[in-house]
């Protein structure tokens, strides 16, 4: 009964969350998909591929700063800010952006959810009041995602990363779809790169 329940408010609700799913790229075996999503002027991603790693090794890819900055898309600055614990921390870091668009930056917040043996989910989203804002930079309000692990088995892990954000202040259309397909795309690359 309680199944039927939740399928039952999955119909009606599930259109307000977000339409459907469209594959934006499918290339060297990474897909990124995109939708709009109400309420967010940004369009939500979800970039989805298998590697060769197992779950210790994409955890400490995302906790370590020196690790974070090898495969985050455009951040020559990110660093560790504040460890609650060993599974829930707090980073900074800023992005360049092209000229002559102001570059942005970011508190963030982890969380990590180890679901199962097999299966780790890290929440993250932003925190803009964490540090205090920074001359030059344009503060990234709200932004929310998470990364999902799952080990498929004999070295291969499924791995899938899903995020929406305000950018703040003014972003060309050009540049909008640019960061929503190709900063995931790009993202997803330089990940698999470091851990294979």
């Amino acid at each position: 009964m309680k199944k039927l329940v939740l399928f039952a408010l999955l119909l009606v609700f599930g259109p307000l969350q977000g339409q459907q799913w469209e594959l934006a790229k499918e290339k060297s075996e990474i897909s990124v998909y995109s939708r709009p999503l109400a309420g967010w002027e940004m369009k939500e991603s979800r970039a989805e591929m298998y590697i060769s790693a197992n779950l210790e090794a994409v955890e400490a890819a995302i906790k370590r700063a020196e690790m974070r900055k090898k495969w985050m898309y455009e951040t020559p600055l990110n660093e560790n800010l504040e460890q609650v614990s060993d599974d829930e921390f707090y980073v900074y870091y800023q992005v360049d952006m092209p000229w002559p668009i102001e570059n942005r930056d970011n508190v963030t917040h982890y969380k990590i959810h180890r679901l199962s043996a097999t299966e780790l989910r890290i929440d993250f989203r932003s925190c803009p009041k964490k540090k205090a804002r920074q001359a030059g930079f344009i503060r990234i309000e709200e932004m929310r995602g998470h990364w999902y692990f799952k080990d498929m088995g004999r070295g291969k892990l499924f791995v899938r990363q899903q995020l929406v954000a305000h950018a703040g202040g003014s972003i060309p259309a050009w540049l909008a779809k640019k960061s929503v397909v190709e900063g995931p795309y790009k993202t997803m690359t330089k990940f698999r790169a470091l851990l294979e």
